[in-house]
């Protein structure tokens, strides 16, 4: 194909498509807070669990729940460096795989309820919660 050809192409192929009308939306669509939640793009990810201080990567539950005390937490620090670094939202893991919980519950002694962490009353998964809400993170 000539190269003058190949120009009168390029050009005109916009006006080819004046006045045409986009295609209709085939199948199933996305939600609006489904697209709300697309348009949010950073996250990060919180993970705190009894095997945070055994320095390994997985656990099997067996931890002494009594190793989990994160005495320099501040959820609001988090939260804070977060936002700066242009993150739009927290995801805290709030039960792990092995089971500990990261607020007191009743249904079982592996949570932070049996932990020496704010006396065994601390709620990890509210502090997130609210450091959230308060530093505009979603």
């Amino acid at each position: 194909m000539k190269r003058s050809n190949l120009l009168s192409l390029v050009l005109l192929c916009p006006l080819l498509s004046f006045g045409q009308t986009e295609p209709k939306p085939y199948g199933v669509l996305p939600s609006e807070r489904q697209l709300k939640w697309h348009e949010m793009e950073l996250y990060t990810l919180i993970h705190f669990t009894p095997t945070t201080f055994q320095n390994k990567e997985w656990g099997f539950g067996d931890a002494d729940p009594k190793i989990f005390n994160p005495t320099k937490f501040d959820a609001n620090q988090i939260a804070k460096a977060a936002a700066a670094g242009g993150f739009k939202g927290l995801i805290s893991v709030a039960k792990h795989h092995d089971g500990f919980c990261l607020w007191p519950t009743k249904t079982t002694q592996y949570s932070v309820a049996s932990s020496p962490w704010r006396d065994g009353k601390g709620d990890m998964v509210k502090e997130f919660m609210q450091a959230s809400h308060d530093n505009a993170l979603e």
